[in-house]
């Protein structure tokens, strides 16, 4: 993906007007979040904080994620980016956009990787000492994440189907074959 960090707003719906529609399927989900943290940390390697992350203003299009709202604070914390970057990420892989008491993100949603439940816990973290200290963190986290399905097959038969859950594809072949096998009768 490539990374966006905006002074003005773009022409693209925000992740909270996206996300009327229900979550991100799952690979891109990551990869708004992977985009997320890259922006984050190129502001925190400058000396720069956001301050005013939320889904307002980041905006999602074909092209990756993108970030608005830079200077719309008098300041902010690297802290707060994160936990608002945590924030962002949950809502995208959940759905949810009022944060609810905390729930792996597996009870949610099918199909998510251990790795990514691990990353949603450690971003919800109550204590935030257990929360990831740098956005560099999470994109080491989000590398561990798988970004493809493990069955081929069923990305081919669930193709249409864009709210990220893994489909039962077995159903379907065992329903066509039977189909195929009253005709060949």
């Amino acid at each position: 993906g490539h990374v966006w960090v905006m002074d003005t707003v773009p022409e693209l719906p925000s992740a909270c007007e996206r996300l009327a529609t229900g979550p991100l399927p799952l690979v891109q989900g990551v990869s708004a979040i992977r985009d997320l943290a890259r922006a984050i940390t190129a502001m925190h390697r400058c000396g720069i904080t956001h301050g005013a992350i939320d889904l307002h203003v980041v905006r999602i299009g074909s092209t990756g994620l993108r970030l608005g709202g830079v200077g719309q604070t008098l300041g902010g914390t690297v802290r707060a980016d994160l936990d608002a970057l945590g924030e962002v990420a949950w809502a995208l892989l959940s759905g949810e956009l009022k944060p609810r008491p905390f729930r792996p993100l597996s009870t949610i949603r099918r199909g998510v990787a251990p790795s990514l439940d691990a990353l949603c816990g450690a971003l919800r973290a109550p204590d935030p000492r257990d929360r990831p200290q740098s956005a560099g963190a999470i994109l080491d986290a989000l590398d561990a994440v798988p970004t493809h399905r493990s069955n081929p097959l069923a990305s081919i038969v669930d193709a249409g189907l864009h709210d990220g859950r893994p489909r039962r594809a077995m159903v379907w072949i065992v329903v066509g074959a039977a189909i195929l096998l009253v005709l060949a009768l």
